[in-house]
């Protein structure tokens, strides 16, 4: 409990102080390893989510608790199989919601935890909350187990709990199925309807996150991608959306064909703020360029501010060929005129490092927008 007291009042404990880290965290922890064998199983859940919320609240505290969260796992592994036994499954969440948070991959936990996640009665303890960070988890893990996430589905559907599902929670379910390139057209219709329901409370990275889940799995709901388009341009957070969230959400209006001029205009305007225009990754810059080409949306302006980045530093020199292919191309198709922008990239092209990595589609679309 002292250390979820840490992970909620972070802030209020000199934030960015890494010797109180050292000195709280490291003092707590040789006491929890002298008491490890006494430890019950809402200890270790409790625990292991607490080191969780505690290395998303800083840096330098994600590097301190891997030590411990890997002793307290292979504790659970290891102790005749006792712990594992009695973890809830409320508890099984927790600790594998830590581990991915912390990005800590344990194969052996993993497998001894997946077959208990199926037993129906375990999974009939799973709230909303967990059912979606379960979800999160395996996406995150890669744990590609169709069975499994179906149930979760069922589960969630069990009394209509998706209904309560927080924007986010529809946002960490919808991507996790995305992620695992699973289409589910009942689950997709029926989180686009909760989604609406509450587009009021999204956030930019909510918009983002669904509308990029909609767009990998191909699923065009035109009511749904209007309210997030809608949402997206509102003034409590237009000026919210980062570099890559610009990118995103263009990629998943053009993946999708779905023209909305304001959107695009929003996203144009944010993007040339220089906070987002020199975040811009050579691949960011040429997924935007793309989306409004293929969408036949104007961004000469937005050439120009990319073209005045590029030329003005160094960063045309890490563009891939991918990126110096899509980018001319986007050009050529727009019929943007830009001579300078043009005789950098092509200038990159040809330096043999780069030229050798051109594939078949790279080598046409720049001999094709040359």
């Amino acid at each position: 409990y002292a250390l979820i007291f840490m992970a909620k009042n972070w802030t209020a404990m000199a934030r960015g102080e890494e010797a109180v880290i050292d000195r709280e965290f490291g003092r707590m922890w040789v006491f929890l390893e002298s008491q490890k064998d006494t430890l019950q199983s809402d200890d270790v859940g409790l625990t292991c989510m607490a080191l969780a919320h505690l290395g998303r609240c800083h840096a330098y505290a994600r590097t301190q608790i891997l030590i411990p969260l890997k002793v307290l796992t292979q504790h659970i592994l290891h102790d005749d199989g006792k712990i594992l036994k009695l973890l809830t499954g409320r508890q099984l969440v927790q600790i594998l919601w830590a581990t991915a948070i912390t990005k800590y991959k344990d194969p052996e936990l993993l497998n001894a935890f997946v077959p208990r996640l199926k037993d129906p009665d375990v999974m009939k303890e799973q709230s909303t909350v967990k059912c979606a960070q379960l979800l999160w988890v395996l996406a995150s893990f890669q744990i590609r187990d169709s069975p499994l996430m179906d149930d979760i589905w069922q589960q969630l559907k069990r009394d209509d709990q998706y209904q309560s599902l927080s924007p986010q929670g529809v946002s960490n379910v919808v991507w996790s199925f995305a992620k695992m390139d699973l289409y589910n057209p009942e689950l997709m219709n029926m989180l686009a309807n909760q989604a609406m329901d509450q587009i009021d409370q999204m956030n930019a990275q909510d918009v983002c996150t669904i509308a990029y889940a909609y767009a990998v799995l191909g699923s065009k709901n035109k009511p749904l991608m209007e309210a997030l388009a809608r949402r997206a341009i509102d003034e409590s957070i237009r000026t919210t959306f980062t570099a890559q969230g610009v990118t995103i959400l263009a990629w998943a209006y053009a993946k999708l064909k779905v023209r909305h001029e304001a959107l695009f205009t929003s996203l144009r305007l944010q993007a040339v703020q220089k906070p987002v225009l020199y975040s811009l990754s050579d691949q960011g810059i040429a997924i935007l360029m793309w989306s409004y080409s293929v969408m036949g949306m104007p961004y000469e302006d937005l050439a120009e501010f990319i073209s005045y980045r590029l030329l003005s530093t160094t960063a045309v020199n890490d563009f891939s060929p991918q990126a110096i292919a899509s980018a001319l191309w986007s050009m050529a198709t727009s019929g943007i005129r830009n001579t300078a922008l043009v005789a950098e990239l092509t200038r990159v092209a040809v330096e043999p490092s780069i030229l050798e990595r051109f594939n078949a589609q790279d080598v046409a679309n720049t001999i094709w927008a040359l």
